[in-house]
């Protein structure tokens, strides 16, 4: 954490490095990042920061945009650490950006794909997959995964490296469906069933409890008329991997403090939270709002 102080010290004294971080565009409950030690429940716009960790639930998915408008789609029971990230600018519009920056996905399955914006910039991205191999991205799609018995990623467009711990050559995988997977020293493959039964793992799961920014729907889950009791309330959601909001409002002339997650996508997606929140203590009568 320290080195990574002072690289940000270092580059913020350059006028053409910028020290840049990730947003939060969409996530499924539950889900947190860990700062200093601390789990917080994330919120779409949430912006995340070097040296800090995103972790996932059971039913838990994350999606971020990287600084190049690249996003990394994080799975369920999962958990990625984000290190350094720099933009690089020569203040010319008509010159590319560039971004330099790591990833270490520890556990979990993820993706890493491009849009078109981010095809405009130049990018140096090393990703560490779990404690096999390091993935040098250059501009590409590629999905992979992490878990105690295998450790693998593929290819899904354009070109990457990978450079595994015990290897001294790096292998390069440019073709679309090749493979490389820990413990191997030359690259694989799969075919297009086999990637299409994985991709899901990390896609928002339309209607179950998706919340992005500029969601429309709120479930409103409890209502106190002490801001105090409102705020344990809120502490408890955020342990569980659930962030809200609390609002004060005013009814038949009694103030109450209201408990509520924002930012839901769809009715079918705040009725879905709903129903996953039915056993949550404190959460009896829910309504939906929009």
């Amino acid at each position: 954490m320290a080195l990574i102080r002072c690289a940000i010290l270092v580059l913020c004294a350059l006028s053409s490095v910028a020290v840049a971080e990730l947003v939060v565009e969409g996530l499924q409950y539950p889900a947190w990042v860990q700062k200093n030690g601390t789990n917080i429940a994330l919120a779409p716009g949430d912006t995340i920061f070097s040296g800090e960790q995103i972790i996932t639930g059971a039913g838990g998915k994350v999606w971020l945009k990287m600084p190049d408008h690249a996003r990394v789609k994080v799975g369920p029971e999962a958990t990625l650490n984000v290190g350094l990230m720099t933009v690089s600018s020569t203040g010319n519009e008509d010159t590319e950006n560039s971004l330099q920056g790591a990833l270490e996905v520890v556990r979990g399955a993820f993706r890493y794909t491009t849009t078109e914006l981010s095809k405009l910039w130049r990018r140096d991205v090393n990703l560490q997959l779990g404690n096999t191999a390091t993935i040098g991205i250059r501009g590409t799609d590629l999905w992979g995964q992490v878990d105690s018995n295998d450790q693998f990623v593929v290819l899904i467009e354009g070109r990457i490296t990978v450079k595994p711990r015990d290897i001294t050559e790096a292998i390069t995988l440019m073709n679309p469906l090749q493979t490389y997977r820990a413990g191997r020293q030359e690259a694989g493959s799969v075919d297009m069933q086999a990637l299409q039964s994985l991709a899901p793992i990390t896609e928002l799961d339309a209607g179950s409890g998706i919340m992005r920014q500029g969601g429309e729907y709120s479930l409103n889950l409890a209502s106190f008329s002490s801001s105090d009791q409102a705020k344990l309330f809120a502490q408890v959601l955020d342990k569980a991997g659930l962030a809200s909001t609390t609002t004060r409002v005013n009814i038949a002339d009694a103030v109450w403090w209201r408990v509520s997650a924002v930012a839901l996508v769809s009715l079918q997606d705040a009725r879905s939270l709903r129903e996953r929140l039915s056993g949550f203590q404190q959460v009896s009568s829910p309504w939906i709002s929009k």
